[in-house]
């Protein structure tokens, strides 16, 4: 939230913003539609290291750590926030079929759905993002 009643907030600090966006949420109709994360109260980062520990219940990929005085900044500065994530899931998969790109970098196999299981029970992955360099991939 970048303004409120057309005041630009971005020079006030965390704090301040957090309060203004309560008071906002707490007027709309739909409070649990519009939802706001839950503060996090901790005394040691072993307390915290539990708390990340239950982002993935949460369906979220971990903890945002933000300082209370710290105003809005644009792109990535450092020291302000953290965002602590969860380790990733991972499977074991079997590479089935791959397609050489035919637009863009031919140095590159783009996968196609990913099959994995066992036997004769095969289920799809999705796309991934990123494409497998052609080094290494399986001759």
């Amino acid at each position: 939230m970048f303004r409120v009643c057309r005041e630009d907030i971005r020079s006030k600090s965390q704090s301040e913003r957090r309060t203004l966006l309560e008071s906002v949420q707490a007027k709309t109709e739909y409070p649990e539609i519009f939802r706001i994360s839950a503060l996090i109260d901790f005394k040691s980062w072993d307390d915290l290291a539990i708390v990340r520990e239950q982002s993935r219940a949460m369906i979220a990929e971990g903890i945002m750590l933000k300082r209370k005085s710290a105003t809005y900044q644009v792109g990535r500065k450092r020291g302000d926030w953290w965002k602590w994530k969860i380790d990733p899931l991972s499977v074991d998969a079997v590479m089935i079929y791959a397609q050489r790109a035919t637009v863009g970098a031919p140095t590159y196999i783009p996968i196609t759905p990913l099959p994995f299981g066992m036997a004769t029970n095969w289920c799809p992955l999705p796309k991934p993002i990123r494409a497998l360099p052609m080094r290494r991939s399986i001759r």
